[in-house]
């Protein structure tokens, strides 16, 4: 079981959940957005935590989860948002 912790980020921590340890890519009208493990992570540990991501059991049943999930797409809404403003004022 891994813990969330949205507050503040650690040193052990295998993903910073508060700052901005995340990648955005896009490929024409397909966006990827992906949280990045820290540095001290190997990978047994990247393999367990993406197969507990794999939604064994309901969103509903797991807030954890759900704020993970919803905390990557505002994310992304944050970052695409900037850029089609930026896109308009050209």
């Amino acid at each position: 079981m891994f813990r969330f912790n949205f507050e503040h980020d650690g040193a052990e921590d295998i993903i910073y959940l508060t700052g901005n340890g995340y990648q955005v890519e896009a490929f024409g009208k397909c966006f990827h957005y992906g949280y990045e493990f820290t540095e001290q992570v190997d990978g047994a540990v990247r393999s367990a935590f993406i197969k507990y991501l794999k939604f064994s059991e309901s969103l509903q049943n797991n807030p954890d989860l759900t704020q993970f999930i919803k905390k990557a797409i505002d994310e992304l809404d944050k970052h695409y948002s900037k850029k089609l403003e930026l896109f308009k004022t050209k």
